[in-house]
């Protein structure tokens, strides 16, 4: 880069289902950021709520009614459909997936971290086996072999036997049941928040082609500027603010949305303080 001053402004769209995703085809076909969450109902607070969750499909996202929860902040260089729909494909092999109670408030809960955990990286999961007291009944999946067997009553053979796929495990069953929603193994607890998890996907994206940014910075700055945690993990942004730089790169966060908007905080910082509140 050169000794510049970039003004990048990332126009975030409305909150969309995956259903939609082959009417945005021509929108999506294109380099950008994009978000990855669910959708719960909120209360007069905007909270998401505490009565029961509906495990219906929802297909369109109402701010009224409405509270979308960021999950995971991702990127393509050259096309945010391709990736969102190998995104969709993968999650079940790759990512950490809560029960759904506890997806709503994963976010603003001091016991997980923001920074230290991945979901789909082969990083150490020490920090899973100290605390897998608490969050046994909270994980969905993890790709981790210990607490998978943990979690599961999982036998050394036969068709739920664990099977590496990459750095990561998992087991025919399970995999089935988040794709599908529901399996024997799960249980049908279990399998109505594994269709949850399944069926009540939603994102937003912001379009961006260039060529003078790594579009890792740019993930990098929509990471640290969520008013709450997601499952991602960034250590981008030093390169954005070092004073060394031979550029200054100003990055603005904007959408048409209020609701959208609300989900960023002004500028950008490790202080995670829930999505729900301006």
């Amino acid at each position: 880069m050169s000794n510049q001053t970039y003004n990048i402004t990332l126009d975030f769209s409305d909150i969309h289902s995956f259903g939609e995703l082959k009417d945005l085809k021509t929108d999506l076909e294109t380099g950008g950021i994009y978000i990855w969450g669910f959708v719960f109902e909120k209360d007069d607070s905007g909270e998401p709520t505490d009565k029961p969750l509906k495990y219906e499909v929802i297909n369109k996202f109402d701010d009224i009614s409405h509270c979308f929860i960021p999950y995971y902040v991702g990127k393509s260089i050259n096309n945010i459909h391709e990736r969102l729909i190998s995104h969709q494909t993968e999650a079940s092999q790759k990512y950490l997936m809560f029960q759904a109670p506890y997806l709503r408030v994963f976010f603003k809960d001091p016991k997980f971290p923001s920074k230290k955990l991945t979901g789909r990286e082969d990083k150490p999961r020490a920090w899973y086996v100290q605390n897998q007291s608490f969050f046994r009944d909270k994980i969905l999946y993890y790709k981790c072999k210990p607490m998978l067997e943990d979690i599961y009553s999982i036998s050394t053979n036969g068709p739920d036997a664990l099977t590496k796929i990459g750095d990561g495990y998992t087991f025919s069953s399970l995999e089935r049941s988040l794709r599908l929603g529901g399996s024997k193994l799960l249980g049908s607890v279990q399998s109505k928040q594994a269709h949850y998890f399944d069926k009540n996907q939603f994102f937003i994206f912001a379009p961006m082609n260039c060529n003078f940014i790594n579009h890792s910075w740019l993930e990098a700055y929509v990471y640290y500027s969520l008013k709450g945690k997601t499952i991602s993990q960034h250590e981008e942004l030093a390169y954005l603010e070092n004073e060394h730089n031979q550029c200054e790169i100003n990055i603005k966060i904007n959408s048409e949305f209020q609701y959208v908007r609300n989900l960023f905080k002004d500028g950008t910082s490790d202080n995670f303080s829930g999505y729900a509140r301006t």
